[in-house]
């Protein structure tokens, strides 16, 4: 599930940097979508308090990282870890997307867990509306 905005360079963010990065692409989104999206994915999970001030100051309510990456960046694909129930599973879109979707639903029916949408849990949560 895309999450948006995901800043655009990837090379991490700072309070210079807030307006191009999190408030240009939320903007974007929003030009393309109708609304602003209220979730950020920080690049490399970098979470630190310059990354929450700045989405914060961009409307973003919450901050969402992964457990796991599944993305295939070399010509072996990682070992694939075991999944448990909470997990978020990061992909990217590669040339390995299908593949790697592939591992990643394999791993959760080991687990016997059922991919879920990610909106839903954080709605109950009560992190977005």
């Amino acid at each position: 599930m895309p999450l948006g905005p995901v800043p655009r360079s990837n090379r991490g963010i700072d309070a210079a940097g807030k307006d191009a990065e999190i408030c240009g692409a939320g903007e974007q989104l929003a030009a393309a979508f109708g609304r602003e999206p209220k979730l950020l994915r920080p690049p490399f999970g970098a979470v630190n308090d310059e990354v929450r001030a700045a989405a914060k100051a961009c409307g973003v309510k919450a901050l969402v990282t992964w457990t796991y990456e599944f993305t295939t960046w070399t010509d072996v694909p990682a070992p694939t870890p075991p999944l448990k129930a909470g997990d978020i599973v990061l992909l990217h879109f590669t040339p390995t997307l299908a593949a790697d979707l592939d591992r990643a639903l394999g791993a959760a029916k080991a687990a016997g867990l059922k991919p879920a949408a990610l909106m839903p849990a954080l709605r109950s949560a009560g992190l977005v509306p």
